[in-house]
């Protein structure tokens, strides 16, 4: 005979095998949420702190960089490109150094609002570096990986008004003929 006040696991009928994988599956699915936040708090604070994101973050506008009299180091980036993270602490470094005779100004060219400079400077390839002296001038430019001293040497010839110095990647700034319907 069967007394009614008997306690009865909320678990009735199943199997304590199944039970188990019920457990394991809420575990699981506890463990996965609680490493997806910390994942997620990792890479925000990786993200934020990066020399990359600091420089993004404070730079200056680029109207306002080309007129204010002082030259200018204009870097095209993403924030999945491996070397514009690694130059970006060279970046960083100079743009302290020289605060107050260098402007340094940094466009994404995943967001769509620069979409106007990457096809006036022919952005065809990153990290790519603008030059510009103290007039707005363009002075050259540099396409790829470069060394902190390469980048130094371009920023003191900059500064110093005196001639660039000719380094793998790097060329002038040429104005292209346009072309007509018959060139076509």
């Amino acid at each position: 005979m069967e007394t009614k006040n008997s306690f009865t696991p909320p678990s009735k009928g199943k199997s304590s095998q199944t039970v188990v994988r019920e457990w394991e599956k809420v575990l699981l699915l506890v463990i996965a949420v609680f490493l997806s936040i910390v994942l997620f708090v990792l890479k925000g604070n990786i993200k934020a702190d990066g020399p990359l994101n600091r420089l993004a973050r404070n730079s200056l506008d680029l109207q306002s960089a080309l007129t204010n009299g002082r030259p200018t180091l204009l870097e095209f980036y993403a924030d999945w490109c491996e070397v514009c993270r690694e130059m970006a602490f060279t970046i960083e470094e100079i743009k302290i150094q020289e605060q107050d005779t260098l402007n340094i100004v940094l466009l994404n060219v995943d967001n769509p609002q620069w979409q106007k400079e990457l096809e006036k400077y022919n952005v065809t390839g990153i990290p790519h570096i603008e030059l510009f002296d103290s007039s707005g001038l363009s002075m050259g430019k540099i396409i790829g990986a470069h060394t902190r001293s390469d980048i130094q040497r371009l920023i003191q010839a900059l500064i110093n008004k005196t001639t660039l110095p000719k380094l793998p990647g790097m060329g002038p700034v040429t104005a292209l003929p346009q072309l007509t319907e018959e060139d076509e």
